[in-house]
């Protein structure tokens, strides 16, 4: 089976994108993985070997010379010149990045980058199924839109946050031209797959098409038999989205814990850039550490070494209505830590309801109940033990990761079947 990724970025274990792509189709026998991409970085992974970069800057330096746009490579000869990924935030914001975003998609709806390179790219991997997430970007859509007419292949779409949401009330033209790109990529897919059940029943219902819940499967580490002293908290992800905000109220009812005994140690992993005054609130030296960014496998470490993983999600309106239907892949990493997993966020968005459902997890959806939550867990801190092993054991039931590369290899197989 030939299965040809396209991609907004670059297939690296470190970022949400390459690790979930690497969950899924990590230990597939007999079957080539190749990925087209505009992002000139190494990628790192140990699925795909074939690729082909169409930078933006590339197709500016040939638009008098077209047929020299794209460059195709395999992961044992990386190109000179690509740069290592670098996760966070760049300093681009407001009008800055509104205009970069709208400049480099006028620049991919320009047909000079679909030339004979391309082409024989196309040709030559003889793609069986293509698999994206859903983005409303124009290289992505004019992928889509090429392979679906010039290949057999099948298209499998799986939309892992509220994209169509986010562009639905917007009136600028590029949002309005996005909103009109994911209709056309949703109607044209062979199979859809939503991040969450709340989004699959949400956009099931929007555009009278089925979808399907999957999530990163679970690679199991060993229980714990103990709980440090003090009670080690974990959060490894990005600090985007208002997550910031409630990890500085998570932070402030640990001091008040620790006011007279040193009870908790919350430490912070991510690559978001903060400004000074955010990182005193997560870094005081004491209580909580602001840790920077680590490699995946160090971060699955540490996670494993913890008493609790946490996933946080914002509580401003604006932000819930951002990410009510995603489900953050950090919850995976968190149910395979073997320790027990706490989940700070609103009601009624998918990452906190489903946490619900796991016996032993802890969820607070309200933040003024922190301290007395903190407190109880002092209290009886063995009570952790018998809480991890009720999660290691609901995640080995529904979401071991074999269980979830069987389901998806299935589901491939009998499209092409059909």
């Amino acid at each position: 089976m030939n299965i040809l990724i396209i991609a907004n970025s670059v297939w690296d274990d470190n970022n949400s994108l390459g690790n979930t792509l690497s969950n899924w189709f990590s230990g597939w026998e007999d079957c080539n993985f190749s990925c087209i991409t505009y992002r000139s970085d190494i990628p790192n992974n140990k699925c795909c070997n074939n690729y082909y970069v169409v930078s933006p800057f590339e197709i500016l330096k040939n638009i008098c010379t077209p047929g020299k746009i794209g460059l195709r490579y395999n992961s044992n000869s990386i190109p000179t010149g690509f740069n290592k990924i670098e996760v966070g935030a760049k300093g681009i914001t407001g009008i800055k990045r509104s205009v970069i975003r709208t400049a480099i998609d006028f620049i991919y709806r320009l047909p000079l980058w679909r030339n004979a390179r391309y082409k024989r790219f196309i040709r030559d991997i003889n793609p069986d199924i293509i698999f994206l997430f859903a983005v409303a970007d124009s290289f992505v859509y004019e992928n889509v839109k090429y392979l679906k007419k010039n290949t057999k292949a099948k298209i499998v779409v799986s939309v892992e946050d509220d994209v169509y949401g986010a562009v639905a009330e917007k009136k600028c033209i590029l949002p309005i031209i996005e909103k009109n790109r994911l209709k056309k990529i949703i109607q044209i897919a062979d199979k859809l797959y939503g991040a969450s059940q709340l989004m699959c029943e949400a956009y099931s219902k929007q555009f009278n098409r089925d979808f399907f819940p999957i999530y990163k499967g679970c690679e199991f580490h060993e229980i714990k038999q103990m709980v440090n002293n003090p009670i080690e908290i974990v959060y490894a992800g990005n600090l985007l989205y208002g997550r910031l905000d409630t990890l500085s109220k998570i932070a402030n009812a640990i001091r008040k814990i620790n006011s007279n005994n040193l009870l908790f140690r919350l430490s912070i992993y991510s690559g978001t850039k903060v400004n000074d005054d955010a990182l005193r609130c997560i870094n005081d030296g004491e209580s909580v550490f602001f840790c920077g960014l680590k490699p995946f496998e160090e971060i699955k470490e540490i996670l494993n070494k913890s008493d609790i993983t946490l996933h946080v999600e914002s509580f401003l309106p604006e932000m819930q209505k951002l990410v009510r239907y995603s489900f953050s892949t950090k919850i995976i990493d968190c149910l395979q830590s073997g320790n027990t997993m706490m989940v700070v966020g609103p009601q009624n968005i998918a990452s906190v309801e489903y946490p619900r459902s796991i016996p032993g997890a802890i969820v607070v959806d309200n933040t003024d109940k922190l301290y007395d939550v903190f407190n109880n867990i002092a209290r009886t801190p063995k009570a952790l033990l018998e809480s991890a092993k009720s999660i290691n054991q609901y995640a080995k039931e529904h979401l071991d990761i074999k269980n979830v590369r069987e389901r998806l290899r299935r589901d491939f197989e009998n499209l092409l079947k059909n």
